[in-house]
């Protein structure tokens, strides 16, 4: 009977700490594009650990590398990139994409681009090493913003933008160092998210960004602007801790099955 009633307790236990770290998910799952991991270490698949199933295809040949957080990916900057199959053509009311970068070379690298011609979101590495974020608004024109911090080479830097309808801003490590005000809101068109480089050939166009001479990890775009303290909870925790528990909803053990199963 004791033996019994103290797998009870633990049984208690277990279910009251998983609905504590359930009920305190950071996303909503509703908000979440795609979370790329790139914790395969293997294969030229890089999965998206979101219900949503944007599996990224390996071009060229980069390297599966110690990451940040388990395992990344490294790119030649010459034709290495990832290239998944999320598509929009909803206007960004707002958005947030982030990566955990560590350049090889100081150089202006396209990091993460989620937009082919008007509207997506992007992160980049600008001419003087440090993270941009933006987009290209519904009148043609770029408005973005650039960080204060120079990425050094071979060290993991974390860089994030975020729009929230009205202001661009990017961090780095956590901490804000730019914002602006775009005059315009973002273009309305289809994009795809691209990791390591932006390459429209694959996708009907012409246009051929910088390549990444970098490694790169943790990969994720979400349809919402985080905080500073959401995203210090992701740069602290990685995101598999921090933004893959989904808010309480009927999906919620299909989905947390199928993030573990594409997780770690």
């Amino acid at each position: 009977m004791k033996t019994q009633l103290t797998i009870a307790c633990l049984c208690l236990m277990i279910v009251s700490l998983m609905l504590t770290e359930q009920s305190s998910a950071l996303i909503d799952e509703q908000f979440i594009a795609g979370i790329w991991l790139l914790d395969e270490g293997t294969g030229k698949v890089a999965m998206d650990s979101s219900e949503n199933g944007n599996n990224g295809e390996l071009i060229g040949d980069p390297k599966w590398v110690a990451g940040k957080f388990g395992k990344g990916l490294e790119f030649d900057g010459k034709d290495d990139m990832v290239d998944t199959p999320y598509v929009s053509e909803e206007q960004q009311s707002a958005f947030t994409i982030l990566a955990w970068i560590q350049p090889s070379i100081a150089i202006s690298t396209q990091i993460v681009v989620a937009g082919r011609s008007n509207g997506g979101p992007q992160l980049n590495l600008n001419g003087s090493g440090k993270a941009m974020t933006g987009f290209k608004m519904d009148n043609g024109q770029f408005a973005h913003v650039p960080g204060t911090t120079t990425f050094p080479k071979g060290k993991w830097t974390h860089a994030a933008g975020t729009y929230d309808g009205s202001v661009i801003k990017v961090y780095v490590d956590g901490v804000e160092e730019g914002t602006l005000k775009p005059s315009n809101p973002p273009g309305k068109n289809a994009y795809t998210v691209q990791i390591g480089a932006f390459d429209e050939r694959l996708h009907g166009g012409g246009y051929v960004g910088q390549f990444a001479p970098a490694a790169i990890d943790e990969v994720a775009v979400f349809n919402i602007a985080l905080t500073a303290k959401e995203l210090n909870t992701i740069i602290t925790q990685g995101l598999y801790r921090a933004a893959m528990s989904v808010s309480l909803s009927g999906k919620l053990t299909s989905t947390w099955g199928n993030i573990k199963a594409n997780g770690r």
